[in-house]
């Protein structure tokens, strides 16, 4: 028998401070996708322009690293009504 499984609430991610943050460090989304570890731009891309509303935490975890900050910086804290509707 399978246990139900619980989903969290996907953690929205700050896509201007990303954008940024990397515009700061002077560095094209392909620069900033290769220090990230990403094959390509385009993982980067999705993340910065929405496409991509609900990154994997590892992808938050590199995109922290690339920039050299912390994950809290890149994330948008849930307010509790938002937790209860998850």
């Amino acid at each position: 028998m399978m246990a139900a499984m619980t989903t969290m609430p996907a953690v929205p991610v700050d896509r201007d401070k990303i954008r940024q943050l990397r515009e700061d460090l002077g560095l094209t989304q392909a620069e900033a996708a290769k220090r990230a570890g990403f094959h390509g731009h385009q993982q980067w891309y999705a993340v910065e322009s929405g496409k991509r509303s609900d990154p994997s935490v590892s992808t938050i975890q590199r995109i922290a690293a690339a920039l050299g900050v912390t994950i809290d910086e890149l994330v948008t804290p849930l307010d509790g009504d938002e937790w209860k509707d998850a």
